[in-house]
């Protein structure tokens, strides 16, 4: 470069073990890039270097250069772009996969001819180049003039036109190579009914990887599907990691049902992993959730989890770390902290990749030695030949801000419910306009549903918003009620409890009776055994008034008389005479009313010789 020294730095992002396998780096020490840049730096210019450029595996979170310029020296990027020192000529970046082209004044380059550094970077998979063109003066070696591009490429992105022509050694090569390789990856393992897409933003391209997707969850049922023998754990869930998610599952031809090839599965899963199984308590699927929101200072503050059919789990976005995970159900059933489960996820996950300690504290852990690639292909072999894979739409999280009033409602309350996460966010995924709130099929509310997309990263799963509301019925017993949100387009079916208050009991108590007194005589007094006939006088009073209603006199070995009682509260009745001498008993009783309680007495009559 005509006597020009140029030196380079490389560093990696200080989240290396989050970022890959930690089992794999347990010999290598991550330190701090700035002090290791600046080191570096210094013993680059003490050699000789006139140019020092730093090559570093960490990004902004955003291609907007004020927004850049702005963050703090607390956030990884920002204590990049302001912490490295003065022989830092350049900075170029990457690992966020978007495209800036940005300088920014340094203290120290005031009195320089060149008072700002390039901090830039290229975008994603080779389509753009970085152009940093110094001006050096040859007898100081300081930099006198600055030039900086982003030269694209390609035309167009897929499929894509190259702007340069290439090197012919070195397209030999990639055309031997990519010749061997579309026989292989030409093989057909099934068709698919509809594109499977990684989550993404507003401008459809950028994926993020906050977002639930349909990728996302169809990974992780495979390998659910994949471990489900005996032999291989009998996992009931499984997780899968977004950015073990390389591209999207669109599949080849011109109109749905489409084939997938090897290829494409395999441009899907490139790191080989293989998938591992252990178990998990309820308290512990309930902390893997909790980990999606990543510890402060992660380069993505936000990383959602691809999940098998029949597990969901409803959480509150707006909680404290550690507090977001409202309820977690699997096939319907509240999942309970001491409960166990078959887990499977990838071997990368399973050593606490992307910061989910959680996994690598699984009890009986087991690695299959199976591939997540393999699966993949043998579950299109077992379903995808005959049928084309359905996509499947629905949400296997819903979000939830719970009211101020939240707690044990009453007969008659509506409830009202801020819901988010009810959207996938790909082109062409599928949505609902609304969702249903229903109690055993019967619909108690429902809402409008807002599908607003995010328009920069980082990413978060709130797309899909609904202000729904419920009423619960005037006839509801006490107790605890499974509500779910349905969503009839998607088929998303999330399912929380609530309690209701035992209502109460509205029947008006019954009047308050008069207690009733009976009275009863007979004549003659001492009846003669065959001889006399006996008057039987029953007088009923109530409170000292005459009551109403009827009497049954039972004559002992005579048949029972029900007399109605007179306007004076009177019943007379004659009986036969008695045919033996004796104790006779006779028992009256007095039926009530409604304003008079009912009542019993004995009576005897003595009959003599």
């Amino acid at each position: 470069m005509d006597g020009v020294q140029v030196g380079f730095v490389g560093a990696v992002t200080e989240h290396l073990d989050e970022l890959v396998s930690p089992a794999g780096i347990t010999d290598i020490e991550v330190t701090d890039i700035v002090e290791a840049t600046n080191a570096a730096a210094d013993d680059l210019k003490s050699e000789g270097a006139d140019i020092v450029v730093l090559l570093v595996h960490e990004g902004a979170p955003s291609n907007d250069c004020d927004e850049i310029a702005a963050l703090g020296a607390e956030t990884d990027f920002g204590s990049i772009v302001q912490g490295v020192s003065d022989d830092v000529d350049a900075i170029v970046s990457g690992h966020t996969h978007l495209t800036y082209n940005c300088s920014f004044p340094v203290a120290g380059w005031s009195d320089r001819e060149v008072t700002e550094r390039p901090v830039v970077s290229a975008g994603q998979y080779g389509y753009n180049l970085n152009q940093i063109l110094f001006s050096v003066d040859e007898e100081t070696g300081e930099v006198v003039g600055m030039e900086q591009n982003v030269l694209p490429l390609t035309i167009g992105v897929d499929p894509y036109t190259a702007n340069y022509p290439a090197d012919q050694d070195v397209q030999d090569i990639v055309d031997a190579a990519v010749a061997e390789a579309d026989v292989l990856g030409a093989e057909p393992l099934g068709d698919i009914d509809g594109a499977f897409y990684r989550a993404k933003l507003e401008n459809g391209t950028t994926e993020n990887r906050g977002g639930e997707s349909t990728l996302g969850n169809l990974v992780a049922e495979i390998q659910q599907w994949a471990t489900s023998t005996e032999e291989r754990g009998s996992a009931q869930i499984a997780f899968m990691n977004p950015g073990g998610l390389r591209a999207d599952l669109t599949g080849s031809g011109d109109t749905f049902p489409k084939t997938v090839t090897y290829k494409q599965a395999a441009n899907v899963q490139p790191f080989a992993n293989t998938l591992v199984n252990m178990d998990l308590t309820g308290e512990q699927l309930k902390d893997v959730l909790e980990e999606q929101w990543q510890p402060d200072g992660a380069s993505r503050p936000f990383l959602k989890l691809g999940i098998s059919e029949g597990f969901t789990y409803l959480y509150d976005p707006t909680a404290p770390a550690g507090e977001h995970i409202l309820q977690m159900r699997l096939d319907g059933e509240v999942i309970g902290a001491d409960d166990v489960f078959s887990v499977t996820v990838n071997s990368f996950l399973a050593a606490g990749g992307d910061d989910f300690d959680t996994f690598a504290e699984g009890a009986d852990a087991r690695d299959t030695g199976y591939s997540d690639l393999q699966a993949q292909v043998d579950y299109f072999a077992e379903f995808a030949t005959e049928e084309a894979v359905p996509v499947d739409y629905s949400q296997r999280a819903v979000g939830m801000v719970l009211p101020d009033d939240w707690g044990v409602y009453e007969a008659g309350d509506t409830v009202d419910l801020e819901l988010s996460s009810l959207s996938m966010t790909s082109p062409g995924d599928l949505t609902d306009s609304e969702v249903s709130l229903t109690v055993f099929g019967t619909e108690l509310g429902s809402g409008t549903v807002e599908t607003v997309k995010q328009s920069a990263l980082p990413g978060f799963d709130e797309a899909g918003t609904s202000s729904a509301s419920l009423t619960i019925p005037d006839n509801a017993a006490g107790g605890l009620y499974d509500v779910t949100i349905e969503g009839p387009d998607t088929g998303t079916a999330v399912t929380f409890t609530m309690a209701v208050e035992e209502a109460p009991d509205t029947t008006p108590p019954p009047p308050v009776k008069a207690p009733s007194v009976i009275n009863v005589r007979h004549k003659p007094a001492k009846p003669v055994a065959g001889k006399d006939r006996v008057r039987i006088i029953v007088n009923v009073a109530s409170e000292g008034r005459p009551a109403q209603g009827r009497v049954v006199i039972k004559v002992a070995g005579r048949k029972a008389y029900t007399m109605l009682l007179n306007r004076f509260g009177r019943a007379v009745v004659k009986v036969p005479p008695f045919g033996q001498p004796g104790r006779k008993q006779v028992r009256v009783t007095y039926n009530g009313n409604k304003e008079t309680e009912p009542n019993r007495v004995r009576h005897v009559i003595r009959v003599v010789r």
